[in-house]
């Protein structure tokens, strides 16, 4: 009997044992697929990010190039030059701004006898070609002065642009909207006038636009050349210099007033010359009334 029931517990211990071990070895293969099935997306998440970040930076540049905007500058130039040889600048200055694309607006000459001739050019010359025109100057003579602007009017002209364009999309609208919607004469009444009004701000901005891109497209430059026979640079006046200028002052002022003064008596010859006529008579006729009361009394 014992013998019996000492297999019978050996026997149910080796079930229990196999049982554990069937399911420690199920469970293992599973927790490896949960495993993986929780690794493999974020591995393929990240591969994907890791894939699409050179495309997103590109599109990000692209982007950028697209709305960059050129930069607008409104460019002004006043220059004053000495020149030995004038009629050579007179006849490059023109030539100069012409092959530049560029024209003249104003020319202003003087070539009074016995002075240094003298000229005054304005010109419109495209602002690519801006700085080559001042460069190109040098060989025309010395520079006194030069000043050189430019205004920054980027943003005005983006920002009118865009005004503009949402100006012409709201007058086409109102004009689909009078054709369609318009039952009556006062509506159509109504829909002219908005429309006038548009109009006329899309005309005063335009107006605007053209006048920046004008001003823009073309620099202004204005240039005053004088003749000199020898460029002297100016320098500080020494005191010989200072007493030699003073003394001419000073002998100029006395040969002007003895200038004046024979100038003066000139004028008041012909007053001076009826006063000694004058003089004369009241001197003489004292004496020929005596003489004639003599004689009287004689005869």
């Amino acid at each position: 009997m014992r013998p019996m029931l000492l297999a019978c517990v050996v026997g149910c211990a080796a079930c229990v044992a196999g049982f554990l071990g069937c399911g420690a070895s199920a469970g293992s293969p599973q927790e490896k697929m949960r495993v993986q099935a929780s690794t493999t997306p974020t591995a393929s998440v990240a591969s994907d990010r890791s894939d699409d970040a050179p495309s997103v930076l590109a599109n990000r540049v692209s982007e950028r190039n697209v709305t960059a905007t050129p930069r607008r500058v409104i460019h002004s130039a006043d220059i004053a030059m000495q020149t030995r040889n004038f009629t050579k600048a007179e006849r490059v200055i023109p030539e100069l701004v012409k092959q530049l694309g560029g024209y003249v607006t104003d020319i202003t000459l003087d070539r009074q006898q016995g002075e240094q001739r003298s000229g005054r050019w304005q010109a419109r010359i495209p602002s690519e070609a801006f700085h080559l025109f001042l460069e190109e100057l040098d060989d025309v003579g010395i520079p006194e002065r030069r000043q050189v602007t430019g205004q920054d009017i980027t943003e005005e002209y983006v920002d009118l642009g865009a005004r503009l364009a949402n100006k012409k999309r709201l007058e086409e609208r109102l004009l689909e909207l009078m054709k369609s919607k318009s039952t009556s004469v006062a509506d159509v009444i109504e829909f002219e006038r908005q429309v006038a009004q548009v109009r006329e701000e899309i005309e005063r901005m335009e107006g605007r636009f053209r006048f920046l891109t004008n001003r823009s497209d073309l620099s202004t430059i204005t240039l005053s050349i004088r003749e000199v026979q020898e460029y002297v640079p100016p320098q500080e006046p020494t005191f010989a210099t200072k007493f030699s200028e003073t003394w001419s002052g000073t002998t100029g002022t006395f040969r002007s007033w003895g200038e004046g003064m024979v100038l003066n008596g000139l004028r008041a010859l012909p007053g001076l010359s009826v006063l000694i006529v004058v003089g004369l008579l009241a001197l003489v006729s004292p004496r020929v009334a005596k003489r004639l009361m003599g004689n009287g009394r004689h005869a």
